[in-house]
């Protein structure tokens, strides 16, 4: 169903009916496509789960089951990822990654990011007071390398740090609202698989990398 729609009559959003979500929601469970966490109940987890969409706040004991060592997929609605900070560390073959940020920086990040290696795609949306350019998983973005969509939600201007340009595989970089790159220092930072960027502050070195 339309929920909303823009000033030229378009569709923005859509939504569907709460029986029809629960039945999407049996059948990806059905299937081993998602498996969907409300209430932080340990008990009910399935041994072999790949993708895990977590909807509470109190999730840090389940996610260090070993029954999630094999987790490619997280996706946090929970709005608080600040307890996914060592839980992360055991989630080594992680290739999605969605993360809430709510509190002060050294509660929110994962600790070791080198862990995540294998990691393709990163989203992070920041909540309230936090800064996402202080984040460990930001800063230390180059230990990322086969990173490939960078996804980025602030309310504020992010400086991406100097490490990014070690992505050699990033192809989308999307930052709601602002970014600055950081500068190029040699011609060897580039990314010759970039196809889409957006909302990052226009200078010499970012046309330069527009133009590639």
């Amino acid at each position: 169903m339309i929920s909303k729609r823009k000033s030229d009559g378009s569709i923005q959003s859509c939504r569907i009916h709460d029986l029809l979500r629960d039945l999407c929601m049996k059948e990806a469970e059905r299937f081993n496509l998602y498996e969907v966490n409300v209430d932080g109940a340990s008990q009910n987890v399935k041994e072999g789960v790949r993708r895990l969409t977590i909807q509470n706040y109190d999730h840090t004991a389940l996610l260090r089951l070993p029954l999630y060592k094999g987790l490619r997929t997280l996706l946090d609605f929970a709005e608080d990822s600040t307890k996914l900070r060592s839980a992360c560390e055991h989630l080594s073959v992680m290739r999605v990654l969605h993360l809430h940020v709510n509190y002060k920086v050294d509660d929110i990040a994962p600790s070791s990011p080198k862990n995540l290696i294998l990691l393709r795609y990163l989203k992070v949306d920041r909540c309230y007071g936090t800064n996402l350019s202080d984040l460990l998983t930001i800063q230390h973005i180059s230990k990322l390398s086969n990173l490939q969509v960078l996804n980025l939600k602030s309310y504020g201007t992010i400086s991406l740090p100097q490490g990014i340009w070690k992505l050699k595989l990033l192809r989308h970089i999307n930052v709601i609202r602002h970014a600055t790159m950081p500068d190029a220092r040699s011609s060897d930072d580039s990314f010759p698989h970039l196809q889409t960027i957006s909302s990052i502050k226009y200078e010499e070195h970012t046309s330069n990398m527009a133009q590639q």
